[in-house]
């Protein structure tokens, strides 16, 4: 049910129209002003009060409509399919690069390595870390190599380490080799995530962004010590647990790959027409 209108709401349009006549009467009617109408000066008082509170309506109404799309216009960019899939992407990265830390000593060890040696293992993964924070960010900031592009390698070459792992296992030589491709894959994408995402949101929207990516982390981190602790007691080795960690990593590399393609392809086009046009 509509409210009720007061009765100062009720007469502000027959206010305005005597309003009306009353001007034009001064300004373009010869005739004597006796002649119409006049309005008092209680009448303009209450006109005057009504078109005040008529405008003051008028304006929040417009303030809370426009709050509401300010607020629907925050948390949109937050429910895209782009943020979901840097979500899980860094997700998956942080699960692969902890999980690892605890495992990889205990692995080594299991496959004839001395603990101080197994033990050099992480101090590597760490060395391949630092290698690419260094490294990558120059490369992909003058345009040799896209964001997604690296992204993608960063999970190809630690998927294809781990398969590689369990496959010369005995093998020290490789354990460091693929202990610093590891790191070096979580080093490139571990802050590659975040520089993706601060260039699609605004400025007021980056904050919370980071803190979703942080907080999205938290459930894998609370399944990773059941999981490791239920692979060591039932099935005897974490062969299938590098597997697995290989293919979860293999997937998000086809995704990335997938975006950097589709974004190949759209430069592409974009030149094409430039030079269609140009010409």
């Amino acid at each position: 049910m509509a409210p009720r209108r007061s009765t100062r709401q009720k007469i502000c349009p027959v206010l305005s129209c005597l309003l009306l006549t009353d001007s034009f009467a001064k300004n373009f009617v010869t005739a004597p002003r006796t002649e119409l109408p006049t309005i008092d000066g209680q009448l303009r008082k209450e006109l005057r009060y009504c078109a005040e509170e008529t405008y003051h309506i008028a304006q929040v109404a417009s303030k809370t409509a426009t709050d509401n799309r300010s607020f629907v216009s925050r948390i949109k960019p937050f429910f895209r399919a782009f943020f979901i899939h840097t979500c899980l992407s860094n997700v998956c990265s942080t699960f692969i690069i902890f999980t690892l830390s605890l495992i990889l000593v205990d692995f080594a060890h299991d496959n004839g390595v001395t603990r101080y040696d197994a033990a050099m293992l992480v101090i590597i993964m760490g060395v391949g870390w630092t290698v690419a924070s260094v490294t990558v960010g120059p490369i992909v900031d003058r345009g040799f190599l896209m964001k997604e592009t690296a992204i993608s390698c960063s999970f190809f070459a630690p998927a294809a380490s781990l398969v590689l792992i369990v496959l010369l296992k005995t093998s020290y030589a490789w354990l460091l080799i693929s202990s610093f491709f590891i790191g070096w894959g979580h080093g490139t994408r571990a802050f590659l995530l975040f520089v993706v995402v601060s260039q699609r949101f605004r400025a007021a929207q980056v904050p919370l962004g980071f803190a979703v990516m942080s907080g999205s982390c938290f459930v894998p981190f609370l399944c990773r010590t059941p999981l490791i602790g239920y692979v060591r007691d039932h099935l005897g080795s974490y062969d299938s647990l590098f597997l697995a960690l290989a293919v979860l990593a293999m997937g998000m590399s086809a995704s990335w790959g997938t975006v950097a393609v589709s974004k190949c392809r759209r430069r592409r086009d974009k030149v094409v027409i430039t030079s269609t046009l140009g010409n």
